[in-house]
C-alpha cells in the first residue's frame, strides 16, 4: 500500500492513490482497526495513522511533497459534497455486507443478464456469448 503511494510523483495521481487507500483499501485490509502493538513495522503504522486521519492536502503539507508545483485551481463551492459522497460510496463498496451481498446474488444476476440478452439478441447470439464466457473462464482463447 505505502509502496504504491510513495512511487507516484504526479500530484493528481498521488491524490487518487491516497484517497483510494484512505477510503477503500485500508477498510478492505482491516488496517483501520489495527492497534499499535499489533503492527509489525511501527514507522508504517505511524504513516497509516496519518493517512487515515489527515486529508490529502494536510498529508502533503506534513510530508513536504509537491512544493515546487503550483497550487491547484480553486474548486467550485458545490464540489465539497461530491468528495463526501464519493468517499461514502467507496466505504459502502469496501464493506463486508456489500461484498457478501454481491457474492450471494452473483448467480441470480447472471441468470437475469442471460434472460435479458436472450430477449434483446436471440438464442444464437446468447449461446455464443455463454460459450465465450466459459472459454474465458477456463483460460482459452475466444475463437
Amino acid at each position: 500500500c505505502l509502496y504504491n503511494l510513495r512511487s507516484v510523483y504526479s500530484p493528481l495521481s498521488h491524490k487518487k492513490v491516497y484517497q483510494y487507500l484512505q477510503n477503500t483499501a485500508f477498510y478492505e485490509l482491516d488496517i483501520t482497526s489495527l492497534k499499535d502493538w499489533q503492527a509489525d513495522n511501527k514507522k508504517n503504522y505511524s504513516e497509516y495513522q496519518q493517512i487515515i486521519t489527515l486529508s490529502w492536502e494536510e498529508y502533503v503539507k506534513v510530508k513536504g511533497l509537491f512544493q515546487a508545483t503550483k497550487a491547484a485551481p480553486p474548486q467550485p463551492v458545490g464540489n465539497v459534497n461530491n468528495d463526501y459522497y464519493y468517499q461514502e460510496i467507496q466505504r459502502i463498496y469496501a464493506s463486508k455486507s456489500f461484498r457478501i451481498g454481491r457474492f450471494v446474488t452473483y448467480i441470480p444476476r447472471k441468470v437475469r443478464g442471460g434472460i435479458r440478452c436472450y430477449k434483446e439478441h436471440g438464442m444464437g447470439y446468447t449461446m455464443r456469448r455463454v460459450k465465450e464466457k466459459f472459454v474465458g473462464l477456463l483460460g482459452g482463447s475466444k475463437q
